[in-house]
């Protein structure tokens, strides 16, 4: 697959998916908020979504973005902390379109894989479904659904 995002746009896209603010991206390639605004407008439009979130599973789903680009997200849960690892948020991203044989196959895993990392959300979650996997990475905006 082609590039369609240049290196410059792709560290962004990394650091927006790492949790940097806009103003923290600016500073790192010494530019304005404004002159970053234009370029995540431009990254929107190449991915074809309209946000940043949009955008960072839409650079998943079609592998501009992998697990080891991201570092591990902490979240705090009813006051319990937790880590999610990048390849369970890459599987949650994929959950709400994919059954688990897609996203087993999408990432080039197995699907026994693809089951561990959706016990594991559940468990650090302390959800019982995967649909409440979803819920609740919505509920902390760590996931947001296309359309």
């Amino acid at each position: 697959m082609p590039e369609i995002l240049t290196p410059r746009e792709k560290h962004i896209l990394i650091l927006m998916a790492n949790g940097n603010s806009n103003a923290e991206i600016a500073d790192r390639f010494s530019i304005t908020v404004r002159g970053l605004d234009g370029q995540l407008r431009l990254i929107y439009r190449k991915l074809g979504v309209s946000n940043g979130k949009a955008a960072i599973a839409q650079a998943f789903r079609i592998g501009l973005l992998k697990p080891e680009n991201i570092q591990p997200t902490p979240i705090q849960l009813n006051g319990y902390p937790t880590v999610l690892q990048a390849r369970e948020l890459q599987i949650a991203g994929l959950l709400p379109t994919m059954g688990r044989e897609q996203i087993a196959n999408s990432l080039g895993i197995s699907p026994d894989a693809v089951r561990k990392a959706l016990f594991a959300m559940r468990k650090k979650l302390r959800v019982e479904t995967d649909h409440q996997i979803i819920e609740t990475l919505q509920q902390l905006s760590l996931l947001s659904l296309p359309g």
